[in-house]
């Protein structure tokens, strides 16, 4: 379902094995770089007022 929802709302078009391929080279190490770059932009408190 997601690849197909992606495809029909994205304007990068790729068939279901380049999809599959570039799933299949995420790594661990690219997560964690990736990650490393992120930056927290709102912090939210919620408090339960019931």
């Amino acid at each position: 379902m997601t690849y197909y929802l992606g495809q029909a709302i994205s304007e990068h078009k790729m068939t279901f094995e380049e999809y599959e391929s570039s799933v299949n080279e995420v790594t661990k190490e690219k997560i964690v770089n990736f990650a490393a770059k992120i930056n927290i932009d709102t912090i939210f408190f919620l408090k339960n007022e019931a």
